[in-house]
């Protein structure tokens, strides 16, 4: 449970400077208040799942990621090596999905889109660092669900 609210709390405090929003305002769209959002933020409570649900929907990101499980525990080495990741799962998209080349660029230019399919068609990814001492030298292995 200490894992889950850990990253609970920095994923809503990450998504809610994304947006410029004080926990006042955050809280009033959530139909919450600025103790609960203050509270999760520093992981002393963690919200329902109604009201994971409601936040889930409020910054368009799967529960996953807010919760830092599933292809979401290594985000931050995701978002590092995006563009690796995009051009490994084009292919596959492509073929087994059926995605036009506008869904591919949506990939690149749309946060919100390429989480959703990351979550919705990647069952997980791996990143290897081949022994060349180069840090950009990067090996990804990624797993679909389709």
């Amino acid at each position: 449970m200490d894992k889950i609210k850990t990253c609970f709390g920095r994923s809503i405090y990450k998504l809610r400077k994304e947006l410029g929003l004080t926990q006042k305002a955050l809280g009033e769209k959530l139909e919450t208040t600025k103790q609960n959002i203050n509270n999760w933020e520093k992981c002393i409570s963690t919200p329902s799942a109604d009201t994971l649900v409601k936040i889930s929907e409020f910054f368009h990101v799967p529960i996953d990621f807010l919760l830092g499980q599933g292809i979401f525990e290594n985000w931050e080495q995701i978002e590092e090596n995006k563009e690796a990741v995009i051009q490994y799962i084009a292919p596959l998209l492509k073929e087994r999905a059926g995605f036009t080349p506008e869904q591919i660029n949506m990939l690149y230019t749309n946060d919100q889109f390429f989480k959703g399919i990351l979550n919705a068609l990647v069952w997980k990814i791996e990143f290897f660092s081949p022994s060349t001492g180069d840090p950009n030298d990067i090996t990804v292995n990624i797993t679909l669900k389709i």
